[in-house]
């Protein structure tokens, strides 16, 4: 009786043992591969060096996997390309990617477009009551007041307001809607946009089943204006060759001439947790086409991220999650796992080359009394591994009661200078043969220094160019052509030849606008007389990206202008932005370093006041601030130059009307 007693028990407890081995290790199991779940970094490495022990676990493995990859977007359509450098593309994520759908107020980036192509910026328009009386509950815009077309764009983009499309597309010369539509087909044609169609300028649902085009009647009850994820990736990249348009969508906010534009896109301005930064978005809502968004991001690559959705009930909260999910991929984001970005960006470390964080720029004097005399107006630049500097004037001492220089008394200068280390410096030359000058231009070209126009007391202004292999002997060039002599322009080379770009004459009380450019230095040709940024000088012109930057300036009233200007060919200039942060600048230095454009100095006295701020961008547009000013008091007509890796500053006039001769260099504070 006993022994079948324990036969019973033993196989009951075979059974219960097996049961409580089993759950413990399917819990393990379990908890196991919902650890790995938390840390896609972990998945990654297991996904490319563990080898599956059992059939079960390789099951389970290739699940989550699975589970890991596939991105759950509830919006109807969904897409995400990453366009490289050279313009290839590779699609990370897409769904319905092909299907028609209403693509609601991403129609104004069509209307923008076509107000670029076909409008006078400068023109004026009436606003008209029936744009006002369009639906929606943005747009700042009366009834009877005039707007140039250019600022018509920023509530259209921006607010996404119905008003100005309509507005654009009715109120301009004697284009009518039905007029302007046609010109958005015509283009969308001409991008081989095989799946969009636009029916009106604004993106509004259609109220009537059926609209007629061009004697066309076409079907738009359940779509309006549509198109699919495909298609607006195409259109976004012919939209990439209009920087205005982005300029817009990446504005937070806008005054429009009092009523101020608050952007619609709600992540412009959020910490999305990566390092891409955005380049603009547009929204679009409508009850047939739902939420839809479009937004357009730099990697830390400088690749380019399209991401769209249409037909979403969360457009925000879904292009979050594709944002997030995007961050884990290695084609996005190549620092790994066991490092955060964070940690990478404190150590410096982006794609393996070494950067610094731009807001850690700091100035350390090298000498405060350097061996030439104090001055401004005068020339840099760096060569032969050297550092040369060369003429200017020195004003301190001449002030009168009032604090005024007489300018053409003070002493100007003809001495060269050259240093290896910004701290020893050689005089190259006392007297150089283009005699006693200030605000001459120095560059290097053809691996020689070429000295340009100018003013002195003696010879007044000039338009002679002088070379030279050593500083100490200078060959005299006849331009050819009619190169005007003036003062306070700007020298660059870009594209391999010579430009010269505004200036001003105090005699003839002109200022210029002009662009002037040469292949060799002596054949000259004018390659515009008046580009559309206004008669100036004192502004900087820098080569950035392949493009000529011009920044600030002032005019012979007194106004010192805050704008950024950039040009493919010296003769078509677009306005990058007449708003940045920082306050309108004149003999200032622009230099580009680390990759960006940077801004030091300024006029800074009395009169105007201000910081000594440092500025740099990656894109003219979007600005940031050194943490720390500049610890010398102003700086106009200061030198600026790149050299050893550093910024360098060198001499101008300070705050106090006292011309200086001191040296820094920038830092990197830990």
């Amino acid at each position: 009786m006993r022994t079948k007693i324990f036969l019973i028990s033993f196989i009951l407890s075979l059974a219960f043992w097996w049961g409580i081995n089993s759950l413990v290790e399917n819990l393990e199991d379990f908890l196991f591969w919902q650890e790995i779940s938390k840390q896609p970094g972990i998945f990654t490495a297991k996904a490319s060096q563990q080898i599956p022990r059992n059939e079960v676990e390789r099951l389970r493995f290739e699940r989550l996997q699975t589970e890991l990859k596939n991105l759950k977007i509830e919006a109807k359509a969904a897409i995400s390309v990453l366009i490289n450098g050279n313009g290839e593309e590779r699609i990370l994520f897409g769904k319905n990617t092909d299907q028609r759908l209403s693509i609601a107020s991403l129609t104004k980036l069509m209307t923008a477009l076509i107000v670029l192509e076909n409008y006078d910026l400068s023109r004026e328009i009436t606003i008209s009551k029936e744009a006002i009386n369009q639906p929606g509950d943005f747009g700042k815009l009366e009834a009877g007041k005039n707007f140039p077309v250019r600022y018509l764009l920023y509530p259209l983009l921006i607010e996404s307001s119905n008003d100005a499309a309509f507005s654009l597309a009715n109120d301009y010369e004697e284009m009518t809607e039905e007029k302007f539509v046609e010109l958005m087909n015509l283009e969308a044609q001409k991008m081989n946009l095989e799946n969009t169609f636009f029916v009106n300028s604004t993106g509004i649902d259609p109220k009537e089943p059926e609209t007629e085009i061009n004697n066309e009647t076409f079907n738009v009850s359940c779509e309006g204006n549509y198109s699919t994820a495909a298609d607006l990736v195409k259109f976004t990249k012919e939209l990439f060759k209009k920087p205005l348009i982005w300029e817009i969508l990446s504005t937070p906010e806008f005054n429009l001439y009092g009523p101020k534009l608050i952007n619609t896109n709600e992540l412009l301005e959020e910490s999305l947790g990566w390092s891409n930064r955005i380049i603009g978005g547009k929204t679009g809502e409508t009850p047939q086409a739902n939420g839809c968004f479009l937004l357009v991001l730099k990697t830390p690559q400088s690749d380019y991220l399209i991401n769209i959705v249409l037909g979403s009930n969360d457009r925000f909260g879904e292009m979050r999650k594709l944002l997030n999910w995007l961050e884990k991929k290695e084609e996005v984001n190549p620092v790994r796992d066991s490092e955060s970005r964070e940690e990478a960006q404190k150590k410096g470390i982006s794609n393996g080359a070494k950067t610094f964080d731009p807001a850690l720029l700091e100035w350390e004097e090298i000498t405060s009394n350097a061996p030439w005399s104090p001055r401004d107006s005068h020339g840099t630049v760096v060569f032969q591994n050297k550092i040369w500097l060369m003429g200017g004037l020195n004003g301190n001492g001449f002030q009168d009661k009032n604090g005024n220089v007489p300018y053409w008394r003070v002493p100007h200068y003809s001495d060269v200078w050259s240093s290896k280390d910004g701290r020893n410096w050689q005089l190259v030359t006392k007297n150089a043969p283009w005699g006693k000058k200030r605000s001459m231009q120095a560059i290097v070209f053809k691996n020689k220094i070429w000295l340009i126009g100018g003013w002195g007391p003696e010879i007044g202004y000039s338009n002679d160019i002088w070379v030279t292999e050593n500083g100490i002997d200078w060959e005299k060039i006849e331009p050819k052509g009619e190169l005007p002599a003036v003062e306070g322009d700007q020298l660059v080379v870009f594209e391999d030849k010579l430009w010269l770009i505004g200036g001003v004459r105090y005699d003839e009380r002109k200022e210029k606008n002009y662009v002037w450019v040469s292949e060799d230095g002596i054949n000259w040709t004018e390659a515009t007389e008046r580009a559309p940024w206004s008669p100036r000088w004192d502004h900087t012109v820098t080569v950035f990206k392949n493009k000529l930057w011009l920044i600030g300036g002032m005019n012979l009233e007194g106004e010192i202008y805050q704008d950024v200007w950039s040009s493919q060919d010296g003769k078509n200039w677009l306005l990058v932005t007449d708003n940045p942060p920082w306050r309108g600048r004149q003999g200032h230095g622009s230099v580009v370093f680390q990759n960006k454009i940077w801004i030091i100095g300024r006029l800074n006295g009395k009169s105007t006041g201000g910081d000594n701020d440092v500025w740099y961008s990656e894109d003219g547009y979007t600005w940031g601030k050194t943490q720390k000013n500049a610890p010398w008091l102003g700086r106009e007509d200061i030198g600026v130059l790149v050299f050893k890796d550093k910024i360098w500053a060198l001499g101008g006039m300070d705050g106090n009307s006292e011309w200086k001769n001191d040296i820094w260099f920038s830092i990197f504070s830990p």
